[in-house]
C-alpha cells in the first residue's frame, strides 16, 4: 500500500487526489448521500431540516449523478456555478416526507425507481451503508461501492482497538462486556468511564457516568456489547483524513483538523488545520495512521475515510474511532480544495442558526464573491428559509 502524505508533498496529493475524485464521481456513478439513514429516532428524530445535511455534498461533486429531497435551491446552484462548481451533474429530485429517510422515500417513488434503472449506473455510493442500504442497491440493480460488512468491519471500534493491541500501537484502557452486572459495576465507580456502542459514531449511543443517568443506560443497553473506555484529560482531538482507491493500493492522507466537542464527548464541528500541524506530534499521528491505513486497506474498504485521535496533557496519542464514510470535515476540505486548488487554507465548519433571510439575499450580503475575500461560504442552505438554520464553511 502507497501512502501519500500531504505534508511531504502537497503537489502530488492535489493531483493524486483531484484524478481520483473523477475515478469516483463521473456519469457511471450515481450518489445518494443520506445522512438520515445513521440519525436514530431515539438520539435526533428525522427532523425536516436534516434533509440539508445531505447537500453538503454539492460544491465538490461534479459530472456525475445524485438523489436530493426536496427543497432545492437554484439560487444557491447558480452561486455555486460562478465558482465554476457543481458542474455538469444530473439531480434527481424527490418530495421529502420528514418521518422517513431518503432511501425510503425513494423507495415511495416507483417513477423514480424506473427512472434511475434507466442509466444503468455501475457504483452506487452511499453516505452509509446497512441492510437497507444493500435492498435499496438490490432493487435499483446498482453494485455497491462497498458491502455493508465491509462497511461496518471499517467502523468498529472493537476490531480497532483489537488491531491496535496486536500491533503494539497505544490504546485507552478499556473492557468490552454484554454483562449488565459489569457494566453496572464501572457505571457506579468514582472513576469516570465511556460506554460505548462499537458501531456508532459522533456521540451517539454513547454514555459517560458522570453526565448519564443509570436508567438511561439500561433503556438504551438491550443486551449489547458495550466498549468501556477510562476517561482521559485529554488537550485536544484532531482528526486526519483519508482516502483509499478502487484499486486498494494506494492511499492519500489529504488533511488533518481538530474537532470540536461537547463535554470533550459529542461531535458539534471542526476547525482546519489541526493546531498540531507543525507541532512534535506530527509525526507519531502520521505514523500510527499509517498502520491503520494498513489494517482498513486489508479490510478492502476504498473510498473516502478518517481517524478520530486524542492527545492527553502527556502528549500521548490514542487512535479512538474510524469514520469510513464521508465526515463532516471532508465537505469542507473539498470545497476549499475546488476554491483555491489547495489543502493548506484556514476554515472553519459549522451549523449556524440565522434571523428572517431568504437565501439569495444570503448570497448577495453574506457570502464571499470572488477567491479572494475572506468570509463565509455556504453549504447546504436550502432549508434556510424554512428553519433558519445552515451549514456554513468560513475561511480565515
Amino acid at each position: 500500500m502507497k501512502v501519500i502524505d500531504f505534508k511531504q508533498d502537497e503537489s502530488l496529493v492535489l493531483e493524486e487526489l483531484n484524478k481520483e475524485l473523477i475515478n469516483f464521481f463521473n456519469k457511471e456513478t450515481l450518489v445518494i448521500n443520506d445522512t438520515r439513514a445513521m440519525i436514530i429516532p431515539e438520539v435526533l428524530p428525522h427532523i425536516e431540516f436534516v434533509c440539508t445535511y445531505d447537500q453538503r455534498i454539492l460544491p465538490m461533486i461534479e459530472n456525475t449523478n445524485i438523489v436530493f429531497s426536496k427543497p432545492f435551491s437554484k439560487d444557491y446552484l447558480k452561486y455555486l456555478n460562478d465558482f465554476w462548481l457543481w458542474i455538469n451533474n444530473n439531480i434527481f429530485l424527490i418530495d421529502n416526507n420528514k418521518n422517513y429517510t431518503l432511501w425510503e422515500n425513494i423507495l415511495l417513488s416507483k417513477e423514480l425507481i424506473e427512472n434511475i434503472k434507466k442509466h444503468n449506473f455501475k457504483y452506487l455510493i452511499p453516505f452509509f451503508v446497512d441492510e437497507n442500504m444493500e435492498k435499496l442497491s438490490n432493487i435499483l440493480g446498482i453494485p455497491l461501492l462497498v458491502s455493508k460488512e465491509i462497511f461496518e468491519k471499517a467502523n468498529n471500534k472493537l476490531m480497532l482497538k483489537e488491531f491496535l493491541i496486536s500491533n503494539n500501537l497505544p490504546t485507552l484502557p478499556w473492557e468490552i462486556t454484554w454483562d449488565l452486572e459489569i457494566i453496572l459495576s464501572y457505571f457506579n465507580s468514582k472513576k469516570r468511564y465511556l460506554f460505548k456502542d462499537p458501531l456508532w459514531v459522533s456521540g451517539y449511543w454513547f454514555w459517560d457516568n458522570k453526565v448519564n443517568t443509570i436508567d438511561e443506560l439500561k433503556t438504551n443497553f438491550k443486551n449489547k456489547k458495550l466498549i468501556i473506555e477510562e476517561f482521559i484529560e485529554k488537550i485536544w482531538s484532531p482528526s486526519v483524513q483519508f482516502f483509499i482507491n478502487k484499486e486498494n493500493n494506494k492511499s492519500i492522507i489529504f488533511w488533518i483538523t481538530d474537532q470540536i466537542l461537547e463535554d470533550w464527548k459529542v461531535y458539534l464541528w471542526n476547525t482546519s488545520p489541526s493546531i498540531y500541524l507543525n507541532w512534535s506530534v506530527w509525526d507519531e499521528l502520521i505514523k500510527q495512521s499509517k498502520e491503520i491505513i494498513k489494517y482498513i486497506s486489508s479490510l478492502w474498504y476504498v473510498w473516502f475515510w478518517w481517524i478520530d485521535f486524542i492527545i492527553d496533557n502527556k502528549k500521548n496519542i490514542f487512535a479512538t474511532e474510524v469514520n469510513a464514510r464521508f465526515t463532516w470535515a471532508t465537505y469542507p476540505a473539498l470545497t476549499s480544495l475546488k476554491l483555491y486548488n489547495s489543502l493548506l487554507k484556514s476554515w472553519e465548519f459549522y451549523n449556524h442558526e440565522l434571523s428572517n433571510i431568504k437565501i439569495i439575499d444570503f448570497l448577495e450580503k453574506k457570502c464571499i464573491k470572488n477567491k479572494n475575500q475572506t468570509w463565509i461560504f455556504p453549504l447546504s442552505i436550502s432549508w434556510l428559509e424554512n428553519f433558519k438554520k445552515i451549514n456554513l464553511l468560513n475561511f480565515n
